[in-house]
């Protein structure tokens, strides 16, 4: 007992469409996971600005607009401040890197003139653009360059 070329090729279809429907709810619970890390990791970072702040006089790191090889030569990179303020007095571990724009200009950004406000911003799939992941958000509204304007920036919440 065989099979038609018709029944074998309604089975193929049938076959695509699912994995088709898979790979698309798969690749939604990544962008998902990522955007997940990004706030996880966004949290651990404005944990370290605070004990940073409470032994500093309410002051945070100074961030300047120079670039960085951490952020792909784009300015107010997060790396080369906590590498530079916070790894090695032991407020955090190591700087974090976006799961996916490691190394690049869409990398963690943050921005101070070290007084007691800062910015920080990362990168979101979910909205498709930079946001704010600070609650409350105390704007620092001297951020220049790339990206412009933070304060601007929609929550990430």
């Amino acid at each position: 007992m065989g099979f038609t070329l018709i029944e074998l090729l309604v089975v193929i279809a049938i076959i695509g469409i699912l994995s088709s429907v898979v790979l698309a709810s798969l690749s939604s619970a990544r962008a998902k996971a990522r955007d997940a890390q990004r706030a996880s990791d966004m949290h651990a970072v404005i944990e370290a600005f605070e004990l940073y702040a409470n032994d500093h006089n309410n002051n945070y790191p100074v961030a300047t607009a120079t670039g960085d090889a951490a952020c792909g030569g784009a300015g107010y990179c997060l790396a080369t401040i906590i590498n530079a303020s916070l790894v090695p007095a032991k407020y955090i571990a190591k700087a974090p890197a976006d799961p996916t724009y490691a190394n690049t200009g869409t990398n963690y950004r943050y921005c101070s003139g070290g007084g007691n406000s800062y910015a920080v911003i990362r990168y979101s799939e979910k909205i498709s653009n930079w946001c704010i992941p600070q609650t409350p958000f105390i704007p620092y509204h001297s951020c220049g360059s790339a990206p412009n304007t933070w304060d601007t920036f929609p929550s990430c919440q």
